[in-house]
C-alpha cells in the first residue's frame, strides 16, 4: 500500500517535472464533470443476457452512457430503447466505470492535493459500502459475485475501489469510519473471490489482503509481517485469498479441492 511519504516525494517529482505536471492537469480537466454532479450508481448487479444491451432492430450495440441508466442509444439506427435487460447490461460498465473514477478522484487528491476530488470519491466509496450488500450473489456465470455476474469482474472492481481508499488514507483523507465500511466491503468480496477456484490467471487477492491487514482496514490480528500459510505448490485461490486459512475466510474451514488443506 502506499504511504504518506511516497505520496510526498511523487508529488515532488511531479513538480518538477513538466510532462508529468501537464499528465495531472488533463486528468484533473478530464475529472470536471465528476466534480459537478455524482453519477448514477446502478441500483442492480450486472446480468449478461442475450439480448441485454444490444439494439433489437439492427443488433448494435448501445452506446455506453455512464450518465443515463435507463436511456441506451444504438449509434446505427440513432433510436433509443428501455428496458431491464438493457439497464442491467449498462450496470456492468457502470460499476467498473465508477470504481475506476474513484481511484481517478483519489489520485487527484493524494498528488494535487484536491480537495473536491476527494469528497467526490469518498462519496462513491460510501455510496458503495451502503449497496454493496443489497446486491444478490446470484445470476451469475462464472463464480459468485454481487456486483457482477462473473468473479473476474469482481476482482477487478474491487482492486480499483480499494486503489482508491488507499490513496485517500494516505494522504488523511478517509476518515475512520469509512476506512471501516470499506473493509466490511473487501472482506466479503475476498470471501466471494476466495470461494472460487480459478487458481491465479485472473484474480489477484493480495490487495484485498493487505487491505484488510492495514491499521485502517484491519478485522484481523493477523500481522502484515506474519509467514504465508498457504501449503507450498498450492495455487489454489482459495488458499491464496485467506493466507492458507481455507476457501477466503479466516474463520471457514473448508477443505482446499486442489492441496487438501484446511
Amino acid at each position: 500500500m502506499v504511504t504518506a511519504e511516497e505520496l510526498t516525494a511523487r508529488r515532488e517529482e511531479i513538480a518538477a517535472a513538466p510532462d508529468l505536471a501537464a499528465l495531472l492537469a488533463h486528468l484533473t480537466e478530464r475529472a470536471a464533470p465528476l466534480l459537478v454532479r455524482l453519477p448514477p450508481i446502478p441500483e442492480t448487479k450486472a446480468l449478461l443476457s442475450t439480448d441485454g444491451g444490444i439494439c433489437p432492430e439492427d443488433g448494435a450495440a448501445f452506446v455506453f452512457d455512464p450518465w443515463n441508466p435507463t436511456a441506451h442509444r444504438c449509434p446505427r439506427c440513432e433510436k433509443t430503447f428501455t428496458g431491464e435487460r438493457h439497464d442491467r447490461h449498462w450496470a456492468r460498465y457502470q460499476h467498473l466505470w465508477l470504481a475506476e473514477r474513484a481511484a481517478h478522484l483519489a489520485t487527484l487528491a493524494a498528488l494535487a492535493d484536491n480537495a473536491a476530488a476527494a469528497d467526490r470519491a469518498v462519496e462513491i466509496l460510501r455510496a458503495y459500502t451502503r449497496t454493496y450488500w443489497g446486491y444478490a450473489n446470484q445470476d451469475n456465470v462464472l463464480g459468485p459475485s454481487r456486483l457482477f455476474f462473473s468473479t473476474y469482474l469482481e476482482s477487478i472492481w474491487i482492486g480499483n475501489f480499494l486503489a482508491a481508499a488507499a490513496l485517500l488514507r494516505a494522504c488523511g483523507r478517509l476518515e475512520k469510519v469509512a476506512a471501516g465500511a470499506v473493509s466490511g466491503v473487501a472482506e466479503e468480496a475476498a470471501n466471494l473471490i476466495g470461494e472460487f477456484d480459478e487458481g491465479f490467471s485472473t484474480v489477484r487477492p493480495g490487495t484485498t489482503q493487505r487491505w484488510l491487514r492495514s491499521p485502517a482496514g484491519s478485522r484481523t490480528k493477523t500481522s502484515p509481517s506474519a509467514p504465508s500459510r498457504v501449503p507450498p505448490g498450492c495455487s489454489s485461490i482459495c488458499c491464496a485469498a485467506s493466507d492458507g486459512t481455507g476457501c477466503g475466510t479466516r474463520g471457514r474451514t473448508t477443505i482446499c479441492s486442489r492441496c487438501a488443506g484446511y
